[in-house]
């Protein structure tokens, strides 16, 4: 019986409905840029960096700003990608060398359809025959 009696002091809930969402305004927040690195004094600190050389951490106090470049993963991925690049078009350019007339030909009339260098290398090492 004790509960009956807390039960109708309840009021009834019901769904939200449509317009109560669309009164609320969406504020979208510009995206801030990621750094790729805090400096070391802001990795000790645990605290946001900006970026800057001094950061604004270190600006007003008398941390050295410094960062370690080895602690870098997304511009190491971007070296990786570099050599990559750099090994494909040094591969593309030995078999241009090497290959024939008639396959540079066929080469020169397909070039300009590849999205990228690792491509050109694929198609070369897949239809060139040296």
């Amino acid at each position: 019986m004790a509960s009956h009696a807390t039960e109708s002091f309840l009021r009834p809930l019901l769904p939200a409905t449509a317009s109560c969402s669309a009164d609320v305004p969406e504020v979208s927040q510009p995206k801030r840029k990621r750094q790729t690195v805090a400096c070391t004094s802001c990795q000790i600190k645990r605290v946001k960096c900006s970026g800057s050389f001094p950061c604004d951490g270190c600006a007003g106090t008398d941390f050295i700003c410094c960062y370690d470049p080895r602690k870098d993963k997304r511009r190491k991925e971007a070296l990786k990608d570099a050599q990559q690049t750099k090994e494909a078009l040094r591969t593309i350019i030995n078999i241009i060398y090497q290959g024939t007339d008639s396959d540079l030909d066929n080469l020169k009339a397909k070039l300009k359809t590849f999205a990228s260098p690792e491509a050109v290398m694929e198609e070369l090492l897949n239809n060139v025959h040296i």
